[in-house]
């Protein structure tokens, strides 16, 4: 009878220890780490005291996260046709259609809606539109700009990114650029967006690629917090006076970002860190913390 109930004991010991260390398994998987105020401090006054200022908020979450497989969205005849009516009108009075074929080794054949300072460009991926009757060289208010800015999105790109999206606001020389990303899992998908141009007068002109989540991976793995990324950083940037980082942002990005997009490819975790007076952000892999 006692060794009956010490083995029934030892059961439930064994139990009990199986599912403590699947909790702590599942935890390892699912948990979001959050950077302290401490190490944010530190940090941000390591940099600056080589002379790189942050002015931005940091992304203070880490964990584990998966990788997804995007593709493009073909431009479709649909899409197109509904892209046209809503910057023409149905009527489309006064519109003429161009097709080109430029010197590329890809993705060649544009086709040219215009009429009067006003023009649509679609190739296979990307959309292109400009109006050229709006002045480039004077400056809107951030708010100005952010209500331009919805505006366009509800009438142009709604459909196709979504209610929920990532805002980014950035002051440029002509006025200010502002950027609607496609979010997966609250997270920025750097390769599918709607960015404008805009000044006091209205969007001037704007660029359109949009991707489509195929799947999410099963290779949940652990990212490297925005701080151990920033160290690394200050080895590489030499500034010769004060470099200041503007933004910050994480999400997901291809490995290749901002080359040739034609077929399912991985995009993984990924920060995306803007400096002053750069026009390119780099991008890190959070994963391996290695510039793009």
């Amino acid at each position: 009878m006692d060794d009956s109930k010490a083995l029934n004991w030892l059961l439930v010991i064994f139990i009990v220890l199986n599912i403590s260390l699947g909790v702590g398994n599942y935890q390892k998987y699912i948990t979001a780490y959050r950077l302290s105020d401490e190490s944010v401090e530190q940090i941000i006054a390591f940099l600056k005291a080589g002379n790189i200022e942050v002015s931005d908020e940091l992304p203070r979450e880490y964990g584990a996260i998966n990788t997804i497989n995007i593709i493009p969205v073909n431009i479709t005849l649909d899409l197109r046709e509904y892209l046209v009516d809503s910057f023409f009108g149905p009527e489309r009075l006064g519109v003429t259609i161009t097709e080109i074929l430029e010197d590329t080794a890809y993705d060649n054949k544009l086709r040219v809606y215009k009429r009067n300072n006003m023009s649509l460009t679609f190739s296979t991926y990307q959309i292109l539109f400009k109006d050229e009757s709006i002045e480039i060289n004077s400056q809107v208010s951030e708010r100005e700009a952010l209500k331009y800015a919805e505006a366009f999105y509800k009438l142009h790109g709604y459909n196709k990114l979504g209610k929920k999206v990532k805002i980014d606001y950035k002051k440029e020389s002509y006025g200010a650029s502002v950027t609607y990303y496609e979010l997966y899992n609250n997270l920025p998908i750097f390769d599918s967006y709607l960015c404008m141009q805009i000044t006091q007068d209205g969007v001037f002109s704007s660029l359109m690629q949009f991707s489509e989540v195929k799947e999410e991976n099963n290779n949940r793995n652990e990212i490297y917090a925005v701080n151990q990324v920033l160290f690394k950083l200050h080895q590489i940037i030499e500034p010769t006076g004060i470099t200041t980082i503007t933004d910050i942002v994480f999400g997901y990005a291809r490995e290749q970002i901002g080359n040739v997009f034609f077929f399912k490819e991985e995009a993984v975790p990924t920060y995306r860190i803007t400096l002053e007076g750069v026009n390119t952000p780099l991008y890190v892999n959070a994963y391996t913390n290695e510039l793009k």
